[in-house]
């Protein structure tokens, strides 16, 4: 194989890669039910891959507090809760 056309398949190669973990990224902000600011669990103004992925991990619960009706998004992973959205009376 010539130099120039390795050069040029190594190239698409690497954009392509690029592009498929950038479109991955915001698939993933896009689909977690939590804010881009709710994701960012260690408070550092950035959010990870892995805290995309516990972000994800989630499940739903309806519960009462208060006589209120709510959501509760929880991690599968432990437990934790990650948001409680709540019907305003």
């Amino acid at each position: 194989m010539k130099p120039s056309k390795l050069v040029f398949w190594l190239t698409l190669s690497g954009v392509t890669l690029i592009v498929v973990i950038f479109v991955a990224y915001l698939y993933l902000v896009e689909k977690s039910p939590l804010t881009f600011q709710e994701m960012d669990f260690n408070q550092n103004g950035y959010v990870t891959f892995f805290e995309l992925i516990y972000a994800n991990s989630h499940g739903t619960r309806a519960i009462i507090l208060d006589d209120t009706s709510c959501i509760e998004y929880y991690s599968l992973k432990d437990g934790v809760r990650l948001k409680l959205d709540c019907e305003i009376n």
